[in-house]
């Protein structure tokens, strides 16, 4: 376990895709859900259940206290985990390419405390940055001489956690997620040029990120009918959050550099270095949903983020105002056990993202599917103890457009995950 802990976030900075408007501000920020989540496009600002950890609104991590089958007990450990393939197709008006990558999506570990307290540690992406781009352009007035130049960016933000949630009373939950922001991003670029002789620029600005983030959450549960037995009510979920991100500090280093075709250094290198304190904006997220304990549910989240103030490192702006919607919902196959029923998700959002280029909006859509089966049996000396499960998810979406010259990147994400139950902390009895 603690190999898998510790290797989680050095694996997870080799990401080398291609996702073209990860360059700009933080980069790609990334889903912040479980697979359950993902299968419905990110809805679960208010979806309450035992079976899963929800770490999109820590008010929720209360359901979990009842994944033993039996409020009287909490003593069972979930354990949480998945991993991402992602396919991209980039398009220009003048062609297209495709890139693949393989990373960790997520690490999630729910303790029950108490009978009204859960706590959740996590460690998960929360933005990336991948990109790579090649042109050749020739040199005005000639016919041999030419420039070559790529740009070249990678690595992202990762954040670890601890969230807790405790009822407040029995139908209003609440929450907070406190977290630690780290990692590193390095944007590249470089201008081959060979006029009568070859040489080389090369421009490399390189950050170092540490920062805390806070999520504060409520979620209110209600039954349609109040006289209505448990397990056969339809329930209502309102839910609430704010990921605020008060300080996000980047360490920046800066180097130029001009080189002959053989890698000698063409007179004085440039280097700068400076520090900033970086104003991200507040990410509001609701959510609304009704759902029928071990049958259904359907769920519809909003979420805002004003990025119009937000500077980065170089004072880097030019970002607006995003916002999204995502609809989904997940059916319960029938089962004679519980513990055995198969679950089928499905979901479509649409998120304006706060990118907008040559006075186009870059908007993003995905239509996303998923499943979970449950594995193992039950042993007779312990019917109530919960099964591990597989998960999966699959993504399929476009963002962006070839007008104007722009990239369009058509993408498919793929998801794998598991869920391991088991009493991993307890009291010994000596008698």
């Amino acid at each position: 376990m603690l190999f898998v802990i510790l290797f989680f976030p050095l694996k997870a900075q080799k990401y080398n895709g291609n996702s073209p408007y990860s360059q700009l501000g933080l980069g790609d920020i990334q889903q912040q859900g479980t697979l359950r989540n993902i299968g419905m496009a990110g809805v679960g600002v208010s979806l309450s259940t035992y079976e899963y950890i929800n770490n999109l609104n820590p008010a929720l991590l209360c359901a979990n206290k009842y994944m033993n089958f039996d409020s009287a007990a909490t003593n069972y450990t979930m354990l949480d985990a998945a991993g991402q393939f992602t396919l991209s197709k980039i398009s220009t008006t003048n062609g297209m390419a495709v890139d693949g990558s393989v990373y960790e999506a997520y690490l999630n570990l729910a303790l029950p405390v108490s009978s009204k307290w859960v706590t959740n540690v996590g460690l998960q992406p929360y933005s990336l940055v991948a990109y790579k781009s090649y042109s050749k352009t020739s040199v005005a007035n000639t016919d041999t001489n030419t420039v070559v130049i790529s740009y070249l960016g990678n690595g992202g933000l990762y954040k670890v956690f601890v969230s807790n949630g405790i009822d407040l009373t029995k139908n209003l939950s609440a929450g907070l997620e406190v977290g630690y922001l780290f990692g590193n991003e390095n944007h590249n670029s470089s201008s081959q040029i060979q006029v009568d002789y070859k040489y080389v620029e090369t421009y490399n600005n390189s950050a170092i990120y540490n920062g805390m983030s806070l999520k504060p959450g409520l979620v209110w549960r209600g039954k349609f009918n109040p006289a209505a037995y448990q397990d056969r009510a339809t329930y209502f979920n309102i839910g609430l959050t704010a990921e605020i991100i008060p300080v996000l500090r980047a360490i920046n280093n800066v180097t130029f550099q001009q080189t002959d075709s053989l890698g000698n250094a063409m007179g004085t290198t440039g280097v700068q270095h400076n520090v900033y304190f970086l104003n991200v904006p507040i990410t509001y997220r609701a959510g609304f949903s009704i759902d029928k304990p071990g049958s259904w549910n359907i769920g519809v989240d909003v979420n805002y983020a004003n990025w119009n103030n937000y500077r980065g490192v170089e004072n880097s702006g030019g970002l607006y105002q995003s916002y999204g919607i995502a609809i989904g919902g997940e059916y319960c196959l029938p089962s004679e056990l519980e513990h055995r029923k198969k679950v089928l998700r499905t979901g479509f959002s649409y998120t304006k993202t706060p990118i907008t280029l040559n006075n186009i909006t870059i908007d993003n859509y995905s239509f996303t599917m998923g499943c979970t089966v449950p594995l193992g049996k039950l042993e007779a000396s312990d019917r109530k103890r919960p099964l591990s499960k597989v998960n999966a998810a699959i993504i399929l979406g476009e963002q962006g457009t070839t007008q104007m010259s722009l990239v369009q990147e058509i993408y498919l994400k793929v998801y794998l995950g598991f869920i391991i139950n088991d009493k991993w902390f307890g009291m010994r009895k000596v008698e």
